[in-house]
């Protein structure tokens, strides 16, 4: 949330003083009393309504807590009294999403982007907030403002990437995502990833790939050497590692390498770009290679497959899934690929299948599945399992 407004009303110091109460909440505030300080911003309040300070922070207060409806009337409050304060409009608009309420959400954030042309924040929201509308040409110029006012975030970089793709048939996106959008975005997400999967997007990719491993009977064992691309938090290896005499991993992210490794569960974790460190290893090292929800952020998999090829025996597996794209979607042509203005990347099955018949692989199986939620809908993906030819 935004930092607090300065309070330009002076208070009497008395015992029973706005000024008073509000500094009460304060302290309980810091020494995590959230209940006591959340009574006395509302003792504040009811003593002086117009006590800035004191809706901004009992607003915020009530939205960390999960509270975003009951934060309303304070916001709205606050900013009739300052309609110009742009950190009201934009944790406003914060409680209002956490509502759903993306309309209402939009109009404070574009109230405040008038009173304040050049807030990032803003633009930040905006952005996002467009885009879950589906209003993709004005989340085009968003993103471009975005990065008008922040020329090296990754982020906005992709976006606009992504949604020029969408809007303009002709614009020749890029092959992948940025190294730098992908490690900073997981960076952000590793803390909260395994619990927001499971919870809110429904994750199923990790559950698919350990059914078809035992489809394919890997899971007999007790000796196999395991490459898991893309690692992430471990969901992936988890499955393997019971079977798994070596496992490694490789991931653009420090900080889901981190969540990865007190799993205690990988032989070998290798920070950066796939191919680059697939590159590093030796040739027919492993029994298997998974992918699980990766190539999502790589559209070209041709040297992902190459690479593949090369660390598999003879005989070896490679599992992996990725976002469904079929020729019926709107903006797909005849493409192998396309980046979605999701952000994400989706393949196309003939694509697929030329990549591994290029590389000698036969499939033991290729189906569609929902692999997780997508604002609440499901999103489609191939799961797909390869087997090299045992020459």
């Amino acid at each position: 949330m935004s930092s607090q407004p300065s309070d330009q009303q002076s208070q009497a110091d008395t015992p029973q003083s706005p000024r008073d109460l509000f500094h009460k909440a304060v302290a309980m505030e810091q020494e995590g009393n959230i209940d006591g300080a959340t009574a006395y911003y509302r003792f504040c309040i009811a003593v002086d309504p117009t006590q800035a300070q004191a809706l901004f922070r009992l607003g915020n207060l009530l939205v960390n807590q999960g509270k975003a409806r009951e934060s309303l009337p304070y916001f709205k409050v606050l900013t009739l009294l300052n309609p110009e304060y742009v950190p009201a409009r934009i944790n406003f608009a914060i409680a209002y999403k956490k509502l759903g309420k993306l309309t209402e959400a939009l109009e404070q954030l574009q109230a405040g982007s008038e009173y304040e042309p050049d807030h990032l924040t803003i633009w930040q929201q905006l952005a996002d907030g467009y885009r879950t509308a589906g209003q993709l040409e004005e989340a085009l110029a968003a993103y471009q403002k975005w990065v008008s006012l922040a020329p090296d975030d990754a982020k906005a970089i992709h976006m606009v990437d992504a949604l020029k793709a969408k809007l303009d048939g002709d614009y020749k996106a890029p092959e992948r995502a940025s190294d730098a959008y992908v490690a900073s975005y997981f960076d952000q997400y590793a803390k909260s990833f395994d619990s927001h999967t499971a919870s809110v997007l429904r994750y199923q990719v990790p559950l698919m790939l350990k059914n078809l491993a035992e489809r394919s009977g890997l899971m007999g064992g007790e000796n196999l050497s395991v490459l898991d691309l893309g690692c992430g938090t471990g969901q992936c290896g988890a499955f393997m590692a019971p079977v798994a005499a070596r496992l490694d991993g490789i991931d653009l992210s420090p900080a889901m390498l981190a969540e990865a490794r007190k799993k205690n569960i990988y032989t070998g974790l290798m920070q950066g770009d796939l191919v680059t460190e697939m590159q590093k290893l030796n040739a027919h090292d492993y029994h298997v290679v998974i992918a699980g929800d990766v190539f999502c952020y790589i559209g070209d998999l041709a040297a992902i497959f190459e690479q593949v090829d090369r660390l598999l025996g003879p005989g070896g597996v490679f599992l992996f899934t990725s976002e469904a794209l079929t020729y019926n979607e709107q903006d797909a042509g005849h493409s192998d690929y396309v980046l979605r203005d999701s952000g994400r990347y989706a393949q196309h099955r003939h694509y697929l299948e030329g990549l591994a018949e290029k590389h000698g692989f036969e499939a033991e199986f290729f189906g569609q599945e929902t692999i997780r939620l997508e604002y609440g809908k499901p999103l489609a993906g191939w799961v797909v399992v390869l087997r090299k030819s045992g020459d």
